[in-house]
């Protein structure tokens, strides 16, 4: 049995990309979008969840402070700890020092 679905968050400019491409694929809008959530759900049963969260500072001794904190609760409960940037960071220079 079928079911319709409403789907918020698409704009007319992204409804009518979305129409454009299953006209010049010759399929239906619903086949796309079905396609797309089979996908997604197939991932899911896959996959294990992630989080990743982003930290965005532009103070130095703010981060450096907010990163010490960090590492040392990731280290009490043996969290997996990793980090990228750019080499001539001061926050990239002391999680180095931290290992």
């Amino acid at each position: 049995m079928t079911h319709d679905l409403l789907i918020r968050g698409f704009d007319d400019q992204i409804h009518l990309q979305l129409g454009e491409l299953a006209t010049e694929k010759g399929v239906s809008i619903n086949s796309i979008v079905k396609d797309a959530v089979d996908k997604w759900l197939k991932q899911q049963k896959s996959d294990i969840p992630k989080k990743h969260y982003l930290l965005i500072y532009s103070n130095d001794d703010a981060i450096l402070g907010l990163t010490k904190s960090m590492d040392r609760l990731a280290q009490e409960n043996g969290l997996f700890r990793c980090f990228c940037g750019p080499p001539s960071s001061t926050t990239t220079k002391l999680l180095s020092k931290l290992k």
